[in-house]
């Protein structure tokens, strides 16, 4: 639970140069409700059961795959920015 109070600081702190990439933010903010939805079963969940594993791992991969999709859209947004490389 930690981590995602010190996300939510990261991303505060850091918010014009998320919302400068496009596809950044709405990758990220939807790998934040799939982490939510993972912490949430994991730790309020008493009995486990198959439901509730499934759940979990489910919004446990999903949310790596959002975040890294994230991170790929970022990479090709800064790279976009950039412009063409040059010859000297």
């Amino acid at each position: 639970i930690l981590y995602g109070i010190v996300a939510i600081g990261v991303c505060l702190t850091f918010l014009p140069e998320i919302l400068r990439v496009p596809g950044f933010a709405p990758l990220c903010a939807t790998g934040g409700v799939c982490y939510v939805i993972h912490t949430m079963v994991d730790s309020m969940s008493f009995a486990r059961s198959h439901l509730t594993m499934m759940v979990e791992e489910s919004a446990k991969l999903s949310s790596s795959a959002f975040f890294g999709l994230a991170y790929f859209a970022a990479v090709v947004g800064m790279s976009r920015e950039s412009g063409p490389p040059t010859t000297p």
